[in-house]
C-alpha cells in the first residue's frame, strides 16, 4: 500500500494533568508538548514527529517486502511441487497429508513460528527428489529389484542436492534429506538413529 502517515503532535492545555498527555499518546500522538511551549520545544517535537514518520515508512516498506518475498517463496514451492505432481499424481495427496500431520505434530510440540514454516516447506518438498528417479522405477507397478530400490532410495539425497543452494529453504533441508531415517538406525540415506536424527 502507498499509504503514508501524518505524525500528530499534541498540545496540552496549560496546567493539564499527566493523564491528558498519556491519553493523547494512546490516541495516536507521537509527541506531546505541554503548555506553555517555547519555539525550541515545538521544533524538537516536530523533528521527532518527522523521525517517527520516516521510521514508520521504513517499517511499512519492510513489511511489504517481506510479504512479496513470502509470496515468491510460496509460488516457488508450488512450482516445485507441481513439477513432481506431473510425474506422479499420487504424490500430491501424499504431500498434503504429510504437511497436515507434520504441522499438527509441530504445533503439539509447541514449535516456534519459524520452525513451523521450515517444517511446512520441508513437508511440501520432502519427496521432490523423485524428479530424479526414472519413470520406469517410479511408476513400476510390480515389486522393485534391489538395484531399483537403491535408485528409489536416492530421492532423499537428490532432493537435498537440488535445493541446497536455495537460501530460504536452508532450514527445511534436513527434513528433505533425512525424512527416511528411522529411530532404530534402519533408515536411509545415512542410517542415523535416535537423537542423531535432526528434528
Amino acid at each position: 500500500l502507498a499509504v503514508d502517515v501524518i505524525p500528530v503532535v499534541a498540545l496540552t492545555a496549560e496546567g493539564s494533568a499527566v493523564g491528558d498527555a498519556l491519553a493523547a499518546i494512546e490516541a495516536g500522538a507521537c509527541q506531546v508538548v505541554r503548555q506553555p511551549a517555547d519555539s525550541r520545544g515545538m521544533v524538537l517535537a516536530l523533528a521527532q514527529g518527522e523521525q517517527w514518520r520516516r521510521m514508520w515508512r521504513r517499517q511499512a516498506a519492510a513489511t511489504r517486502h517481506e510479504r512479496r518475498t513470502d509470496r515468491v517463496y510460496q509460488e516457488t514451492l508450488k512450482a516445485l511441487g507441481s513439477a513432481l505432481d506431473t510425474r506422479d499424481p499420487e504424490t500430491q495427496e501424499h504431500a498434503t497429508r504429510v504437511v497436515t500431520n507434520a504441522l499438527r505434530l509441530g504445533k503439539a510440540l509447541k514449535m516456534s513460528r519459524q520452525e513451523l514454516v521450515a517444517l511446512e516447506r520441508g513437508a511440501v518438498l520432502h519427496d521432490v527428489g523423485k524428479i530424479g528417479v526414472p519413470d520406469g522405477i517410479l511408476m513400476k507397478p510390480a515389486r522393485l529389484s534391489n538395484a531399483e530400490w537403491h535408485c528409489m532410495r536416492s530421492h532423499a539425497e537428490i532432493g537435498y542436492d537440488m535445493l541446497a543452494s536455495i537460501s530460504f529453504l536452508a532450514e527445511a533441508l534436513p527434513i528433505i534429506r533425512f525424512h527416511h531415517e528411522n529411530y532404530d538406525g534402519s533408515g536411509y540415506p545415512e542410517g542415523l538413529s535416535g537423537e542423531d536424527i535432526p528434528p
